[in-house]
């Protein structure tokens, strides 16, 4: 079954600069260990990049990977306004985060904590400050 998750680029590279990615939509297939893509979260594991897409994967490849993140040997680029309708809690906020947008609907902050309404604490990340 395919997944739907979020990777951070560098223009069409992957942050460490092995991987170019097509783009169009159309699948790519990832050497070595794949594609990293942030499926429940992780998606800073690599570092910051330039710009934010969701991706499509597919064929896990198994290898070790940042929690919450899959690594996959084939994937697609999916459209800039593309924006999932079903997104792990913990992605949304990251995803937030990448974009400056607004924190997700039922986050709160409390003490320098994020948590969300099912009770999961996450501390805040670095540069993030709550007013």
């Amino acid at each position: 079954m395919n997944k739907i998750g979020a990777k951070l680029l560098n223009g069409n590279r992957s942050l460490n600069g092995e991987s170019v990615y097509d783009l169009s939509g159309a699948w790519n297939i990832v050497p070595g260990n794949g594609a990293y893509v942030a499926i429940t979260g992780g998606l800073f594991a690599g570092g910051k990049g330039e710009d934010l897409r969701f991706m499509e994967g597919k064929d896990p490849t198994g290898a070790v990977a940042p929690a919450g993140v899959v690594c996959f040997r084939q994937v697609r680029v999916l459209p800039p306004d593309y924006y999932p309708l079903d997104i792990d809690a913990q992605l949304a906020l990251e995803v937030a985060i990448a974009r400056n947008d607004p924190l997700p609907a039922g986050l709160t902050t409390v003490g320098g904590g994020l948590y969300l309404r099912a009770g999961y604490a996450h501390p805040l990340p670095a540069g993030l400050h709550c007013r």
